[in-house]
């Protein structure tokens, strides 16, 4: 079985967020960790957050790491548990709202899950067709501002 890296190098329409963890040195993280759960945005989701607000999204690092770690959750995740859980708690520490109606489809917040239980050594990957923005709390401009007095 492949890791989540492997995984995420190969699967189509997903590049950008590969980049963008490349980009912000989180890479490191998911390989110093075992057993994550990446709620993976197509590069479609990102590009509906219109041209210019996604490429300067991609060179601010500090907005970046901060939305890339409310796409990764501690531990695998599937399908299944999905389906019982209200929240997730992300890397970032703020939830995620999971809401299933009876039809069995899932959002997390905004998104929709698309594609689920890609699973992997080291992981679980699901795919949104959404970018999750997480809400600004004062846990967030913590972080912020962490970020920008180490700059």
């Amino acid at each position: 079985m492949k890791i989540l890296l492997d995984n995420l190098s190969q699967l189509p329409h997903v590049k950008i967020f590969l980049q963008a963890l490349l980009a912000t040195g989180l890479v490191s993280q998911l390989k110093n960790r075992k057993d994550w759960t990446v709620l993976l945005p197509t590069d479609q989701a990102w590009r509906k957050l219109g041209g210019k607000n996604y490429r300067e999204l991609l060179r601010d690092k500090r907005r970046l790491v901060i939305i890339l770690a409310y796409h990764l959750v501690p531990g695998k995740v599937y399908l299944s548990d999905l389906l019982h859980r209200r929240y997730l708690k992300t890397a970032l520490g703020a939830p995620i709202t999971v809401n299933t109606s009876e039809d069995v489809e899932i959002n997390l917040d905004e998104a929709a899950l698309t594609k689920a239980d890609i699973s992997c050594s080291d992981g679980v990957i699901h795919q949104i067709d959404s970018v999750l923005i997480p809400k600004v709390n004062a846990r967030i401009l913590q972080l912020l501002a962490q970020n920008t007095s180490q700059a």
